[in-house]
């Protein structure tokens, strides 16, 4: 991998760009869309609107657009200035057997990393048909604005350039010249007044100039108006159909008058904006204070052009490039204005924090990175030297900044904050089918992929053509690349993954061979006078091992979310040894009106989830709630029910920090079922239930879906007495039947109410439903929030509590997994969370973890690994990463772990065992081992094995462990993992 320096092994299944698309809607059409979609008239090119409380661009079938674009994007860009060699066009001639395989494969990449514009500088002859893309002329000519020549050559320009192109759909617009010389600036000192009063006596410019001697700023309203009055009519004449984007400013070198000028003629107002150094930053200001300066220039620049804004270009450059595999870094000595990071990951993350803020303000309509590919090793033709590429000249890409940018462009505002991004209402619950079909969307902002249903034939009118309407809620049905609100890595996450955990890659003696199954087609096994187990698709036991992560929960406006995923994330999951995630979600971001599913939210969903699966890692979706609903509080955490859920729609509800009543009647009325425009409640949140389900794969075999949770920690606020048997247990019942109905294939969760008490789980406990795919969940917190109980008496008391949770889970007829457990770091808790890791061993009880990351400002800090994905510090990570069973051919009898081995009784058919050998951190602060098992041996005889590396390099540190395989044939056997090295 360039740019890194640690090797990033592939990683089979990466890469992907399909893009799945909804069903259609079948039969009659939904009864209300309530609350508009944000769409707006199809003109069939694009166009300029403010709605929402923004500007947008338009696409040609008036859905709103953000323009994420890349410049320079050629097959033949620079030449080295010493050499005179062109080194891309060398990589180029050697790796593609065409110019069309090259396209082929640029526009794969572009739309994998989330850019849907090919920018200026650009082939954009080769990329139209594929791609809405940006067109920059030269209209500037000569030194007399004034004189009749540059109004001939605008319009030479405009009928030679222009009017071939009136009626692309996918041409966005046309940049009028690049970085024009407006006054003082790096190619001469003083203003344009003084250029136009040398000009020869009688000529236009000077006659113009002499009527503004004293007044430079005048004579730049006076120039400025006259190239923009010239060269738009120019345009107009043969086109009147694209947006005029303005002249690609230099922020840093914006003078009003130049802004008032433009502002009748320009539909966007184009700047390139660079991050400079402070010294050229306080240079400009002292040489030339007619410049706009502070703290946003971009919002400065609106307020005067009164336009949206895009960023036309910008770049941000590291030490750590390569001009080959193995070559030097550039120097980035040119230009010496812009500062260099250390390292590419500083890079990204230089990147990430910008345009973010780019699309925080409400007037920007689309930035443009610059550029596709490096510059030459010795400079191209003015000198510059930069790591600008987010590809080397070798062609290889940047990849910590092409997956920083491909999650970053998930958060875009149209991929987003699009509130038209809607599914219509469902057909109510007295239906008697409803299925994934029934899901109709709204027309998304989702480039779709070429070929893709949703997409249509890019035909005469392009991808905006007949049948070119954007993919409907992509996500439904799977993850999507680029179509989420998540955001890129962690900081500094380097990845050295051999092969995903699950279904790929060899096994011992097997070359080729994959395991299959593996957390597909989860479901419970049955055995008569055995404990039910969870089991895969190929019907081996799967012992879930893993975290929380509560990144998609909707909290309180007040109180700090946690870190949105990357795929990093689950990157670092595995190489901890992880293979489960329980991911929360809201009904309130789900739901957020009556019968209104929120796709884009849909989408985000079902991104964690393909993340996750590329990394073998199952995903339990969770309904959550605390304390009801985020309306109810304030600074806790407090989340489910919208505010529509609540009494008189929850206006009414006024935050508290402690228990309220109106989140005590809001219980009261979820559990009596009252109605919600004329449906009873709880049929909405089944509804929610299902289609987050769905959205997020858990029809058909599942995918990697290993449940849904039907309700987190419920609370019997308002509850018949008693609560399980007059509310909870009735209301699960209906649920189970719902989602079923629904189509959802996977094991359905659920929880006892939320007192923790053990004896009170046991005597509640008994079979409810006879669906024979559920499993019980249970929260282990025995003790923390008991203080002054502490760790000495709550370790004791662990014992009790599993076997109680155990008895229960026997009533209820299911298996158990704890699938929350966790405490803060005020003390040690380590003895507490090995007892936890022992018993689960016993009782062969998946779990996860409370909590994978969470922002600064929690109250608590639960998180196992930091922001940037270091490691905490406190062994508890090494704990968790102690050796345990991922699956086992068959039914698992039993486990256990020591120091020294890991031993594993299984009986079943034969097949494939995946054992997780510990975790090993080679660099770092906590550097060390667990037990890092890799000799295999099945009944005390040497087993054949193999070791499937899983690692992960998040800045300094370095860890990992090795997903050890074996054979193991048919029959009850005992399988132990041991510290010698691998036979063979």
């Amino acid at each position: 991998m360039t740019g890194g320096g640690v090797a990033a092994l592939s990683v089979s299944g990466q890469g992907s760009t399909a893009t799945p698309t909804a069903q259609p809607r079948s039969g009659s059409p939904a009864p209300s869309l309530l609350g508009p979609p944000l769409r707006f008239a199809a003109t069939g090119f694009f166009h300029t609107a403010r709605a929402g409380g923004r500007w947008w661009l338009v696409a040609p079938d008036g859905s709103p657009f953000y323009s994420s674009g890349i410049d320079h994007v050629t097959s033949n860009p620079d030449t080295d200035r010493v050499t005179g060699q062109c080194p891309y066009c060398q990589t180029v001639a050697a790796l593609y057997p065409s110019e069309a395989s090259w396209v082929t494969t640029q526009v794969a990449r572009l739309r994998q990393w989330g850019f849907n514009t090919v920018g200026a500088f650009s082939d954009t002859a080769e990329f139209a048909r594929s791609m809405p893309y940006t067109v920059l002329l030269s209209m500037a000519s000569g030194d007399d604005w004034f004189s009749p020549s540059f109004a001939e050559h605008a319009r030479q320009v405009a009928e030679t350039q222009v009017a071939p192109l009136r009626n692309d759909p996918n041409l966005v617009g046309y940049f009028l010249d690049s970085e024009l010389h407006w006054g003082s600036d790096w190619r001469e000192q003083g203003p344009l007044l003084d250029d136009y009063l040398a000009l020869p006596q009688g000529s236009p410019g000077r006659a113009a100039a002499e009527k503004y001697v004293g007044n430079p700023s005048g004579f730049l309203f006076a120039l400025a108006t006259r190239y923009f009055q010239v060269t738009t009519a120019a345009i107009r004449a043969v086109d009147p159909n694209h947006l005029i984007l303005g002249v690609k400013a230099v922020a840093q070198l914006t003078q009003p008058e130049l802004l008032r000028a433009a502002r009748p003629y320009v539909d966007v107002w184009s700047v390139d904006q660079y991050q400079l150094t402070p010294a050229v930053t306080s240079l400009i200001h002292s040489a030339w204070p007619y410049y706009l300066h502070g703290p946003n220039l971009l919002a400065q620049t609106e307020a005067i052009v009164g336009k949206p804004v895009m960023v036309a270009e910008y770049s941000f450059r590291a030490s750590g490039s390569a001009t080959s595999d193995a070559g030097p870094s550039l120097a980035n000595t040119w230009p010496p204005t812009y500062p260099t990071y250390v390292t590419q990951e500083a890079r990204a993350q230089a990147y990430r924090a910008y345009v973010q803020r780019l699309y925080a303000d409400d007037f920007v309509v689309g930035d443009d990175w610059f550029e596709y590919v490096d510059e030459p090793y010795n400079g191209r033709f003015d000198g510059e030297d930069s790591n600008f590429g987010v590809l080397s000249v070798s062609d290889v890409p940047y990849s910590v900044l092409t997956s920083a940018m491909q999650s970053v462009h998930g958060q875009a505002p149209d991929r987003v904050a699009d509130p038209g991004r809607r599914c219509l209402s469902w057909t109510a619950l007295s239906e008697p089918v409803r299925k994934a079909a029934d899901v109709g969307c709204t027309a998304s902002t989702a480039t779709p992929t070429e070929g893709s249903a949703a997409a249509g034939a890019p035909g005469p009118g392009g991808m905006w053509g007949a049948g070119g309407v954007l993919g409907q809620c992509a996500s439904l049905g799977g993850g999507t690349e680029g179509a989420s609100g998540l955001e890129g890595m962690g900081a500094g996450g380097q990845v050295g993954v051999e092969t995903p955990r699950g279904p790929a890659g060899p096994g011992p003696a097997d070359a080729g061979v994959a395991v299959q199954g593996y957390m597909t087609g989860m479901h419970v096994v049955h055995q008569s006078g055995q404990a039910p187990y969870l089991a895969d698709a190929a019907g081996d036991s799967v012992l879930l091992r893993g975290v929380n992560d509560n990144t998609l929960v909707q909290y309180p406006a007040n109180y700090p979310e946690a870190p949105p995923y990357s795929g990093q994330d689950f990157a670092e999951m595995a190489a901890l040894g992880f293979n489960f995630l329980r991911l929360p979600v809201s009904w309130s971001r789900i739901m957020p009106e009556p019968g209104v599913i929120d796709c884009g939210y849909l989408s985000q969903v079902a991104r964690v989830v393909h993340y996750a699966s590329e990394y073998g890692i199952g995903v339990l979706v969770d309904m959550h709630q605390d304390r009801y609903s985020a309306v109810t509080a304030t600074r806790v955490e407090a989340d489910g029910a919208p505010g529509w859920a609540l009494p008189g729609g929850g206006s009414s509800c006024a935050p508290v920090a402690g228990i309220s009543m109106c989140e005590i009647s809001g219980f009261e009325n979820f559990w009596a079922d009252g109605e919600v425009d004329g449906r009873p409640m709880q049929s909405w949140y089944l509804d929610a239930a299902a289609a987050v389900a769905l959205a997020a794969g858990a029809g058909n075999l599942g995918g990697n879906i290993v449940g849904v949770e039907l309700m987190n920690e419920p609370e019997p606020f308002g509850g018949h007495s008693p609560f399980t048997a007059g509310s909870l247990w009735p209301f699960y019942d209906r649920m189970i039947s719902g989602l079923r109905s629904a189509g959802v294939a996977v094991p359905i969760w659920f929880e006892s109410p939320v007192i923790r008490s053990p004896q009170e789980i046991a005597s509640v406990a008994r079979a409810f439903s006879g669906d024979p795919d559920l499993v019980y969940a249970y929260h282990a917190y025995t003790g923390v929030f008991s203080d002054p109980m502490g760790v000495a008496a709550s370790v004791p008391a662990l014992p009790g509590v599993y076997a109680s949770v155990e008895q229960a889970a026997r009533a209820f007829g299911t298996p158990f997994v704890v699938d929350e457990y966790g405490t803060a770091p005020t003390r040690d808790w380590n003895p507490w969370i090995a007892e936890q890791l022992s018993l689960q061993d016993q009782y062969l009880a998946g779990s996860s973890l409370w909590l994978w990351k969470q922002r600064i400002g929690y109250w608590y800090n639960w998180a196992l690994v930091h922001l940037d994905g270091t490691l905490r510090s406190d062994g508890r990570v090494m704990l968790l990463g102690m050796p345990h069973v991922d699956s086992v051919p068959g039914r698992l009898v039993a486990t256990s772990t020591s120091a020294s081995q890991l031993s594993v009784t299984v009986d079943g058919p034969g097949g494939m065992a995946l054992l997780w050998g510990g975790l090993q951190v080679d660099a770092g602060p906590g550097a060390g081992s667990t037990s890092t098992l890799m000799s295999a041996s099945i009944d005390g005889a040497p087993a054949d094995a193999a070791c499937q590396d899983v690692s992960f390099s998040p800045g300094s540190e370095s860890f990992g462990g090795c997903l050890v395989r074996v054979r193991v044939p048919a029959g009850r056997h005992v399988i132990t993992l041991s510290t010698d090295t691998l036979p063979g």
